[in-house]
């Protein structure tokens, strides 16, 4: 309507409309043709194995890889990853890396045996650049790319050894001991076993020791003395030396033509062939390092045949491709090294015990920890690094075991002795201790078995009634003044009763109702006799009714009783046990723990005063050094908002971040009181034992019932994982065991297993987040999570001893023969650092 009334004015306004909108994309369109944002059309994942001081050659490879990157647009993007050989091996096996670059032992033992020729394929060599150390040949130091070195033998300058011939003759008198790096390394491996061998040598396991490192070895040679009677020879690569220069006085080099003969091929870029744009990059990786005359990668002219027949020599060893799922201790240590070695400030290296539930038979983790701090001790002072347990993270019956931990008891002989005492003095008749309903119920219906058996036997032994009724009233009393003599006399018959815990169960379920089954007994024999007075001047009518009315007496006891138990402790009870003697147990243990013996039993009154003030003890004397976790189950709470799963943790360490819980987080700096409060409800197994009250935690007037941490979080690797470990060492009590459902019994109890499994899927998941080393609890005979019986958690400190010591040992679920490492690992998964160059300006023609 308007542009009919002003026309000229409509038409002006709508020509600079139009011409506004056409400078506006115009602008926008040049602006694309003169650079257009353009994404990496290649990614490729790397992983690179460090070994000793391979940050030189790190660096190296990611400037190249940098340059490769650049020389396309799109530019190439490098996904880079570091790791220990098993790590590398493992994700390249599982498809989570495309390429590695590897050692050539490594890559021998990855894929260049015949039977993976096609799995993965050889691209180039890198350079291992001119020796300049004095064991090196003189073509060795020549400038130009090395991509083959040797190895040699070195000694201490005090041996008695000039050539390679004198070491047979050591051999044969049982005099040669030999360092060597690794089972697959190649100058440190597998080329010295096979120059030994050539010239005759040969050396069983006994003889050899695996240092992990070239550096390491040549330290052990320098403080190796001449005055032993054994001589002491080394294998390294031939400039080893560089590394260590302070030592070249105190070591020398053995003649040794059969190493020289065997050259070695170093570092391989290998690629797999199922990589999608395999064929692309690997002409475009070509094309590179021809065109760069300093490339620090070259394809050999024998290709890939050198690390195949290395590997083929290392088969033929008998050096087969290590188990990348299971390594014994000295397994786990290298690798501990390794990630130690390699930690910085974006790559931290935190090691965290996990501790699960599992009752008794958790005594395991103390003797599996008790050598573990032993063999990382070790490790500190032979590869000269400061590995230590920086947080502990326990539930259920780990809690019980983290606090001595953190508080660092398992580190010498004297704190481990005083932990295993505390373990060997839990009795379980204190701890599993019912009602005291509960506990008349069943001494009454034992003793109504005992006199129902005593009178079946007196049956088939004395023919005549008169006397079969004295003989059963005498017999009935001797039993109970027996009885009423082993509850009285204190008396602990657990090595009478040896490693079946069955017996143990017995003899437990006897006791509990001890003194009321004696009574019982006692009472039945003085009825017995006052009735025998009465029954001698009665009829014999009247005798066999009251014969008939004892038997049903007898027969309604038996059968009656255990409903009647069932209805009390169902009914009656919240809980089968009150809980008084774990508190007693657990007050009285750490009270030995901490040197501070009370001059008084916990009770039922002061037990909440007793266990807050040891508590506090506890952190005010800053005996807690590690960082602690204890996870636990609010089964009840004032407030709905407060989460059901629950981490407590004490931060020894103010240097570390806190941990990433929310709201799940509790600090137990602002309640130290009730630290051994949390270890009981975490420890409580629900319903056996009642849960524990904390009030005003962790607000004021906040109220939450704890029970066993296990009901969500068994084994919980979250909670380790979200306080920045990188390293956990897991020691799972109670494994979860396979059921075939072969009846109703065991397909009900194979449901609640699943069930239970459920609800441990966030540890599950952390499991693939970190580097995780898993040792499975193995009893032999059974041990049961109840079984607070000496001798049986005697037997349960010693298998977790043996296991960690071990190199093999037989797992359940596999078959009897079979012998395996006892650690199981969990890799998780690669954390990358990308390297991709800038993306360059593309300019569009007319």
């Amino acid at each position: 309507m308007w542009l009919r009334s002003c026309p000229p004015l409509a038409v002006w306004l709508l020509v600079c409309c139009l011409n506004v909108g056409s400078l506006n994309v115009y602008g926008q369109q040049a602006g694309t043709a003169e650079q257009r944002p353009l994404t990496p059309a290649i990614t490729l994942r790397v992983g690179v194995v460090a070994y000793e001081e391979f940050h030189v050659e790190h660096a190296r490879f990611q400037q190249w890889l940098h340059q490769v990157s650049a020389s396309m647009n799109p530019p190439i993007r490098f996904q880079l990853t570091t790791g220990s050989y098993s790590e590398i091996a493992h994700w390249m096996k599982q498809g989570s890396i495309d390429a590695v670059l590897v050692t050539g032992g490594g890559f021998a033992a990855l894929g260049a045996l015949d039977q993976n020729a096609n799995e993965f394929e050889y691209i180039a060599t890198l350079d291992s650049q001119p020796a300049t150390g004095p064991w090196a040949s003189e073509n060795r130091k020549l400038a130009g790319f090395h991509g083959l070195y040797q190895a040699v033998c070195i000694t201490n300058t005090n041996s008695t050894i000039a050539s390679s011939a004198d070491l047979s003759a050591m051999a044969q008198q049982g005099k040669l001991r030999v360092l060597l790096v690794d089972r697959r390394s190649a100058s440190g491996g597998i080329v010295p076993r096979l120059a030994l061998q050539e010239i005759g040598v040969k050396i069983g396991e006994s003889d050899v020791r695996y240092l992990g490192s070239h550096s390491q070895v040549l330290q052990e040679l320098a403080q190796s003395s001449g005055a032993s009677s054994t001589t002491t020879i080394g294998f390294v690569w031939d400039d080893a030396s560089v590394k260590v220069p302070q030592l070249l006085s105190q070591l020398r080099k053995i003649e040794f033509p059969e190493l020289t003969q065997r050259p070695i091929a170093h570092d391989a870029l290998v690629m797999r062939q199922d990589y999608p744009h395999f064929d692309e990059l690997s002409a475009i990786i070509q094309r590179q390092i021809a065109s760069s005359i300093n490339s620090p990668f070259k394809r050999l002219e024998s290709g890939k045949q050198p690390y195949v027949a290395l590997g083929q020599s290392a088969k033929g060893l008998g050096i087969e491709v290590s188990q990348l799922l299971r390594k014994d201790m000295r397994g786990v240590g290298n690798m501990l090294v390794q990630a130690y070695r390699q930690r910085s400030a974006d790559n931290p290296f935190r090691l965290a015990l996990v501790l699960s539930g599992g009752g008794a038979k958790c005594a395991y983790q103390v003797g599996a920890v008790s050598e573990i701090e032993g063999a990382i001790a070790e490790l500190n002072a032979r590869n000269q690094t400061n590995i230590s347990i920086d947080l502990v993270v326990g539930t259920s019956g780990g809690a019980i075991n983290a606090v001595p931990v953190s508080m660092e008891m398992s580190v010498d002989k004297a704190g481990q002795q005083k932990w295993q005492e505390v373990w060997l003095e839990l009795d379980q008749r204190e701890i599993v201790l019912p009602s005291r309903g509960v506990r008349i119920n069943i001494g009454i219906w034992i003793a109504l078995l005992q006199v129902a058996g005593l009178i079946a036997l007196l049956r088939l032994l004395v023919r005549d009634p008169a006397r079969r009724r004295i003989r059963s009233a005498q017999w009935i009393s001797a039993l109970g003044g027996i009885e009423l003599a082993l509850v009285l006399i204190p008396f602990t018959p657990w090595s009478l009763l040896g490693h079946n815990h069955l017996l143990h169960h017995l003899w437990l379920w006897l006791s509990l109702g001890g003194q009321y089954t004696a009574i019982t007994l006692l009472l039945f024999g003085g009825i017995s006799f006052v009735g025998n007075l009465r029954l001698k001047r009665q009829s014999a009518a009247v005798q066999k009714l009251r014969r008939l009315r004892t038997g049903l007496l007898l027969t309604l006891g038996i059968l009656g009783l255990p409903l009647l138990q069932m209805g009390v402790m169902f009914l009656g009870h919240a809980t089968l046990s009150s809980g008084d003697g774990m508190t007693q147990e657990i007050y009285k243990g750490f009270s030995g723990l901490v040197g501070d013996v009370p001059s008084d039993a916990v009770t039922v009154g002061n037990s909440v005063m007793k266990l807050e003030q040891l508590s506090e003890n506890l952190i005010s004397q800053g005996l807690v050094k590690r960082d602690l976790v204890l996870t636990a189950t609010a089964i009840a709470k004032n407030r709905s908002s407060l989460p059901s799963d629950l981490y407590f943790f004490f931060a020894a360490n103010e240097d570390q971040p806190q941990p990433r819980y929310g709201t799940r987080g509790i600090d137990m700096q602002r309640h130290p009181e009730q630290l051994l409060n949390i270890v009981l409800g975490s420890s409580s197994i629900y319903p056996v034992f009642p849960a524990h009250e904390l009030f005003d935690v962790p607000n004021q007037g906040d109220r939450i019932e704890l029970v066993d941490g296990g009901f969500a979080h068994n084994a919980p690797l979250e909670a380790a994982v979200l306080w920045g470990a990188t390293h956990v060492v897991l020691i799972d009590a109670a494994p979860a065991q396979l059921r075939d459902g072969t009846n109703l019994a065991d397909s009900m109890l194979r449901g609640f297993g699943h069930l239970f499994q459920q609800s441990q899927l966030s540890d599950k998941r952390s499991k693939d987040a970190v580097m995780v080393f898993t040792l499975e609890s193995r009893f032999e005979p059974k041990l049961c999570v109840l079984d607070f019986a000496n001798v049986l958690v005697e037997q349960g400190i010693y298998h977790g001893r043996q296991d960690v010591i071990r190199a093999l040992r037989h797992q359940d679920n596999f078959p009897p023969d079979q012998l395996l490492p006892p650690f199981i690992v969990t890799y998780g998964q690669p954390r990358f650092e990308d390297i991709v160059a800038p993306v360059k300006s593309v300019l569009l023609g007319p």
